[in-house]
């Protein structure tokens, strides 16, 4: 009977333990993340932001391991961050310009040789089978260049940054391949290129340049040829907390966000059709196909082992822009 009445006390012990523990956690969290802030009400407003936020992803459930697929009506702002600039930017302007260039060269040197964009080539065959002639868009480390030219592919491209092309993209450089500038700036062929890819650069991109940059993607792409993109329709994790990286500190320096232009998947839909580009749903499918047979990439959906399925993380999902231009 004794060790009867003990089990519940033990319990009750156990549970404020933990309790302590995930309340030292979010404090200890607070105090690394928001060390600028230290007052009750901010710490008290902070701890009700977190356990928002957990309850929010309790609910949603652990679908992709480690990722949360919470609606965006329902996500909650950061607590620390960049507040939107109001100046309106042209990369047109020299001045603006180099602005830009001085957040991108801390940007680049803190990724280096890293390819986010090459983890989406082996899509291209499966999608598009038979492409030859190939078009990046800000080709950053010019990885992705590199690993389509192995494959015998034929590629240009343009990259924005002047440190990243000259530490890491000589071999392009010197070939006249890769050309140096805001994407509309690009002087390579009309209508040439079977695959005209971009991705993770538009969002970049100010407001006042987006129009013509989605313009120059549809120029470049012969008719009946395929556009993919992956374009974020939320604020950079840079500018989450602000105080700990130095890419948002070189934009609030020069009064410019990592993510310039944050707009929803709608909104990018109109623009890109007013240019006459149309979205490829058969490629979108064939893209999740694959990924959950071969590539099991977690963002998209995949089947373990184990026969586990793990759907496809929508927030995701949604960046990605599969596309064709109309043939006239």
């Amino acid at each position: 009977m004794r060790g009867r009445r003990l089990l519940p006390v033990a319990a009750k012990s156990m549970v404020a333990v933990l309790s302590a523990f995930i309340i030292a956690g979010l404090i200890r969290s607070f105090y690394f993340g928001c060390s600028a802030h230290s007052s009750t009400d901010q710490l008290v407003k902070y701890l009700e932001q977190r356990i928002g936020l957990l309850e929010l992803q309790n609910a949603a459930g652990l679908a992709v391991k480690h990722q949360v697929n919470i609606p965006p009506s329902t996500r909650q702002a950061p607590v620390s961050g960049i507040l939107p600039s109001t100046e309106a930017k042209d990369l047109n302007i020299p001045a603006i310009s180099q602005k830009f260039q001085q957040m991108y060269s801390t940007y680049h040197q803190s990724r280096r040789d890293n390819c986010d964009g090459c983890r989406y080539i082996p899509f291209y065959e499966y999608m598009w089978s038979g492409y030859q002639y190939v078009f990046d868009a800000g080709s950053a480390n010019c990885g992705v260049m590199r690993m389509l030219k192995q494959r015998g592919k034929t590629v240009q491209g343009i990259e924005f940054n002047q440190w990243i092309v000259d530490n890491y993209c000589k071999d392009f450089n010197t070939t006249g391949q890769l050309e140096v500038g805001p994407l509309h700036s690009t002087k390579s062929e009309t209508d040439k290129f079977d695959l005209v890819l971009c991705t993770d650069v538009l969002e970049h991109v100010p407001l006042e340049n987006v129009e013509e940059s989605v313009a120059t993607l549809a120029r470049l792409t012969k008719p009946g040829g395929h556009l993919f993109l992956v374009i974020a329709h939320d604020p950079s994790k840079h500018e989450n907390h602000a105080e700990r990286s130095n890419v948002a500190q070189a934009g609030l320096n020069n009064d410019i966000k990592v993510h310039e232009t944050v707009q929803p998947r709608a909104w990018w839909i109109e623009i890109l059709q007013r240019h006459g580009l149309i979205e490829d749903q058969t490629a979108g499918k064939m893209f999740l196909e694959l990924n959950e047979r071969q590539v099991k990439d977690p963002r998209y959906g995949y089947t373990s082992a184990k026969g586990k399925y793990y759907p496809p993380n929508e927030r995701h999902v949604q960046r990605l822009y599969f596309l064709r231009k109309t043939v006239h």
